[in-house]
Formats: C-alpha cells, structure tokens, sequence
C-alpha cells in the first residue's frame, strides 16, 4: 500500500501494511520489503488467511483496529466489515486526511463492484455507511484500482454496492 502511494507523492517507504490477501497479489510483494529491511504488517484475520493458503505472511500481525505512531505520523488500521472481501481493512493517515480503501471503495471511474469472488455484497453496504461516518474529515480516497480522489468516491462506492 505505501509503495504505490508513497511514489504517488513522494514519501520513502518505512513499513508496509498489507490491507488484504487478494489472490496473492496483496502480499506477494512482501518479501521484497523484507529483503530492503521494510517491516511488514498484517491483520491476524490476513495472515490466517495466508498462513492457510501458503502465501506470503508479514512480520507483524494486529488483532483488531489499531492505531500506529510512526516518527509523529498517525497511521489507523481499520476493519469496517467485509466487502470485497473477510479481511479488507483500510489504511488512514490521519494528519494528511489520506483514506486507502483498496478495492473495498471504488474510484471515480468505476461502474461496478469489480471482483467478487470473495466479496459479501450484502455486508459491504455497512462496510462503506461506517466509513463515510467514521471519515468526515477526509481529503483524498485511494482506491485499489485507477485514480485518487475526494470524499465523493466513498459515496460512489455506496451506490455501486446498492445497484448489486
């Protein structure tokens, strides 16, 4: 998550969350991170998910929502309930108003939900109400796929989950 938006704007990667499994593609960059001495982290949910597929599994695992402190950079972890899939968690940094929500919100762009082969359409409505409620400060939504945005791609992502 940090690699892509890091290089976005401009910030050197210190660690790397890993929101969700996601066919491999989600953790399979992180022995790369360990190779470069990044320290990675995971849900418990992620790497039981991983440790029962034989992926990849990251250094540190959180138990539940968390909040991290790193060099005076707030960095909250959170689950909202499953969506796109059991273990999606977003990434927000509080002090740049920055929500990755992965696949679980959608961009602009987007016409439909995507991928669904581990999604609960029926959950993920819930799933984005708390974070348009939890995240009013918002100032830019990165989605997992296709462009940044504002706030409105949280209310985009809403209306993709009530067209399903």
């Amino acid at each position: 998550m940090l690699f892509r938006s890091g290089r976005s704007i401009g910030w050197r990667v210190r660690r790397r969350i890993c929101r969700r499994l996601g066919w491999g593609v989600r953790t399979a960059g992180l022995a790369y991170y360990a190779q470069k001495g990044i320290p990675t982290y995971t849900s418990k949910a992620t790497d039981n998910i991983s440790k029962r597929k034989g992926e990849k599994r990251a250094q540190f695992h959180f138990l539940s929502d968390t909040t991290f402190n790193w060099d005076g950079t707030f960095v909250e972890a959170f689950f909202p309930g499953h969506g796109h899939s059991p273990d999606n968690i977003v990434v927000w940094f509080e002090n740049e108003g920055i929500l990755h929500g992965g696949c679980l919100v959608k961009s602009v762009e987007a016409t439909n939900l995507g991928n669904l082969e581990d999604a609960d359409v029926k959950k993920w409505e819930g799933a984005i109400l708390k974070l348009i409620d939890r995240y009013k400060s918002v100032k830019w939504v990165v989605p997992g796929h296709q462009e940044w945005s504002g706030k409105v791609a949280l209310q985009l992502a809403y209306q993709c989950v009530l067209k399903k």
